[in-house]
């Protein structure tokens, strides 16, 4: 029997594909998907595989965390990083601006360092409310600094290494709405700086420092060279300005309760050793003033503390 050709090619190839579709099932391959998703790889830190950084061109930790993709170095790297690139600093991270005073370089951080080294003091957060006022003791009238309730100040004075003061003292006064005026001073010499104290003021009012004569007829007294004065301060909470208010309405309330003659009473005390010392000088002998004296240091002691006992502080 004679079988045509193309009849037998036809056979052979359905038994060939039926063949591959059985041995496909049996060895669980699966055919690919005719349209894949192509793959994507997983974004890497700016800066990590060569990109540039974007935070990289920023100078300074107050242009650097104004942008919220970026944090501050303050370390040794002392530069601006992104904060997806999750860096180490080998310093403090300073990521929003009230930080930035925490960053060395920081102008206000330098200046308030300079007080605090010079002075003892610690000024804690403060930063300068300007740049120094600068003067000449020549005519130095002084300079008067508006205060408001809410902030605490701190104002330093600093005289120049040629300056030669007169014999005027030094005096740092604050008046407020609702306070006492009060104030505190001395003498200067060249090169000194000098701070008024921390100034918590419960009220609007000034903070002044100033040069003046305690006794005698004004006159210009304040010497020559030159001078410069600057303010620090910072905010206070609710909760500290109410603690303060609490301990100012206790002690007036002391004060109110206290007999009439427990004001100033050291003072009193003071005075009366200042005529018993002047007694003792009356004594040639140097052993007989001694004891003198010594006898005028018990008084005033002994003064102070009946008052004390009488008027509860």
């Amino acid at each position: 029997m004679h079988v045509d050709w193309r009849v037998r090619a036809n056979v052979v190839c359905a038994v060939c594909s039926a063949c591959a579709l059985v041995l496909g099932c049996q060895s669980g391959a699966v055919s690919p998907p005719t349209n894949p998703e192509p793959a994507h790889a997983e974004a890497s830190p700016p800066g990590s595989d060569g990109t540039p950084d974007p935070c990289a061109d920023l100078l300074g930790c107050d242009g650097c965390v104004t942008d919220t993709r970026c944090e501050w170095c303050a370390g040794q790297e002392h530069r601006c990083v992104s904060k997806s690139a999750q860096r180490a600093c080998s310093g403090l991270k300073l990521t929003a601006l009230p930080h930035c005073i925490n960053d060395p370089s920081d102008p206000a951080a330098k200046e308030r360092k300079a007080v605090e080294d010079r002075l003892g003091v610690s000024l804690g957060d403060m930063t300068p409310e300007a740049p120094p006022i600068p003067g000449r003791l020549e005519n130095f009238s002084g300079v008067v600094h508006a205060v408001e309730r809410g902030r605490c100040y701190f104002m330093v004075a600093t005289l120049a290494p040629d300056a030669k003061p007169g014999k005027a003292m030094t005096h740092f006064s604050w008046r407020t709405n609702t306070e006492s005026e009060g104030s505190v001073g001395g003498p200067a010499k060249p090169g000194q700086m000098l701070g008024s104290g921390r100034f918590c003021p419960l009220s609007g009012g000034t903070l002044r420092f100033f040069f003046g004569d305690l006794t005698g007829p004004a006159k210009q007294s304040n010497g020559t060279g030159g001078i410069s004065v600057q303010v620090f301060s910072q905010p206070i909470s609710a909760a500290e300005l109410g603690a303060m208010e609490a301990r100012r309405a206790e002690l007036m309330r002391k004060i109110d309760e206290m007999p009439a003659d427990c004001d100033g009473y050291s003072y009193d005390c003071g005075n009366d050793r200042d005529s018993c010392n002047r007694d003792c000088f009356r004594s040639s002998h140097d052993a007989e003033r001694r004891r003198c004296e010594r006898t005028c240091e018990q008084l005033e002691r002994d003064c102070l503390r009946r008052f004390q006992r009488r008027c509860g502080y």
